[in-house]
């Protein structure tokens, strides 16, 4: 140990050491550094001091390296695990498609989209997610809030803002989708407004719920054994739908007969008085929709027959679609404005697919929902039809899939219906009469479409939210000669879906061709 006899000479120079150490001490002079007192026992460095009595035991530099190799050793892992692990393309605690490795390119990378689309695969695709999802679960769980009036009414946030909870298919083609920026409003209507064709409203066949039995936080409604969206509508939102499916129907070639559907949800038929009436009408919604729509423009009018059969099944209970056969009924709507016959629902065959937990679920988390599944109705084809799924709107290098599935792996089971949401699907059907309409929709028209294969030879289907392409000239090329809007209420305010079909409106760049109907006649 070095001798410090010249100890205060040593910091002569250094007037905050001598202060310390000096004269003006009454201490003995130090002998050696090893008899400093414990309490003087400093680090001295360019004239300031430092305490590091306690760092220097044993015990917490053993916890210092422990928790270096700990941390280390947690990313290490983490990072080898993701190495090899299988990426997953659905979560089944979410109900959702998780994000899939993005491709590299120089040009992703520089424009920094490269960064953002792997934040967002790693986000959905790290080690033990569903595990900390479950953690997750738990903790949320022990800060449910119950009503006080029944012990099993559950208040829940819904945080999806009026988006649609859609948008999930199988992984069948590279969906091309455009960037989600807000579309400018249009708020001229230049053509006479048409006549609303919906039918006068009428008590349901059910009472809805009544005040005391459920629990409402913001835009979700849960009850005893399932939930529901709250509606609103404004005049902007009805107007600026009307006016996009106006300036849809004005870009499609001439002769093209435009059909639109706008389906309440479960909330109108079984909500609470308050949220049924007033604002939250949707009956009032879809007739003021209807009454800004063109008069070339035909509206189906599926709110009557869903009424009428409120008492069945036509609504999930743990999801926000409805179900086949509440799709079948507002399918017999559409035949009644189209001049076609719907098969009965006796003619179709009929199973189940159990286990369906749906979107509200994905929400919530919730064991309220989670107890009392639902199930999906399937009411088979009775036509021979093959469906192909496409990238774009060359309709090249397809890819085969079902109309309706025999049976589904995925947790979310509304999968069985046209595979979900794709970019481009053309349904070919042995009902050989030359009609063809292409159907523009959200999930809520994936139950809807397969009844359409009764009718027509062709049924194209485009999920605007899906793809880039030219709608007129698609709807030219291929000789369509009818065209769907299908939505549901909650639907109208989504603005990824009106920006997405907006951008589809391109122009014609061939010469047009008038588009003849085929043959008249009920098939």
């Amino acid at each position: 140990m070095a001798d410090f006899k010249n100890f205060n000479e040593y910091f002569q120079e250094d007037e905050n050491m001598k202060k310390l150490f000096g004269e003006e001490k009454s201490e003995p002079p130090v002998k050696n550094y090893e008899e400093i007192p414990e309490s003087q026992n400093m680090n001295i460095h360019k004239g300031k001091t430092k305490n590091t009595a306690g760092r220097k035991h044993p015990l917490y530099q053993k916890l210092y390296r422990l928790s270096a190799i700990l941390f280390a050793g947690s990313l290490l892992l983490f990072g080898f695990v993701s190495c090899v692990d299988k990426d997953k393309k659905i979560s089944e605690e979410e109900n959702r498609a998780l994000a899939q490795r993005p491709a590299f390119s120089l040009k992703a990378l520089f424009s920094g989209d490269l960064t953002v689309d792997f934040e967002n695969y790693y986000s959905d695709n790290f080690p033990a997610r569903s595990f900390f999802l479950s953690c997750n679960k738990k903790i949320n769980s022990i800060f449910t809030q119950f009503s006080a009036g029944g012990g099993n009414q559950l208040v829940i946030k819904n945080d999806t803002n009026g988006e649609d909870f859609g948008g999930e298919g199988l992984d069948l083609v590279e969906k091309e989708t455009e960037p989600v920026t807000e579309p400018e409003p249009v708020t001229e209507n230049t053509q006479p407004a048409g006549q609303d064709n919906l039918d006068d409203k009428h008590d349901s066949v059910v009472d809805g719920a009544k005040d005391d039995e459920v629990s409402i936080k913001n835009y979700l409604i849960v009850t005893k054994d399932s939930a529901m969206e709250i509606f609103s509508y404004s005049e902007s939102i009805v107007q600026n739908y009307a006016d996009l499916i106006n300036k849809t129907a004005k870009a499609m070639p001439d002769g093209v007969k435009f059909y639109s559907l706008v389906a309440p949800t479960s909330a109108e038929f079984y909500g609470t008085q308050q949220y049924r009436t007033g604002s939250h009408s949707q009956y009032d919604a879809i007739k003021k929709i209807y009454e800004k729509l063109d008069d070339s423009i035909i509206k189906v009018d599926a709110y009557s027959p869903l009424n009428d059969h409120a008492d069945e099944y036509i609504y999930f209970r743990t999801d926000h679609h409805w179900t086949a056969r509440g799709a079948y009924y507002a399918y017999t709507g559409f035949c009644k404005k189209a001049g076609l016959t719907a098969p009965e629902l006796s003619a179709f065959p009929t199973r189940k697919i159990e286990g369906f937990v749906g979107t509200f679920y994905r929400s919530a988390q919730s064991d309220v929902l989670k107890n009392n599944p639902d199930y999906v109705e399937c009411f088979d084809l009775i036509v021979d039809a093959e469906n192909t799924v496409y990238s774009n709107s060359s309709l090249t290098n397809g890819v085969k899939t079902y109309v309706i599935a025999k049976e589904v792996k995925s947790s979310n089971k509304y999968l069985a219906f046209i595979a979900g949401d794709q970019p481009i699907e053309k349904i070919t059907t042995s009902v050989k009469n030359g009609k063809k309409i292409l159907v523009l929709k959200e999930s809520y028209g994936n139950a809807f479409v397969p009844f359409l294969c009764n009718n027509y030879e062709e049924v194209y289907v485009i999920d605007p939210r899906q793809v880039k392409m030219n709608l007129p000239q698609f709807v030219n090329d291929n000789g369509i000669q009818e065209v769907m809007a299908l939505n549901y209420c909650m639907g109208i305010a989504n603005k990824k879906y009106r920006t997405s079909l907006e951008s589809l409106l391109g122009e014609i760049t061939v010469e047009k061709t008038t588009v003849t109907s085929a043959a008249d006649g009920n098939n």
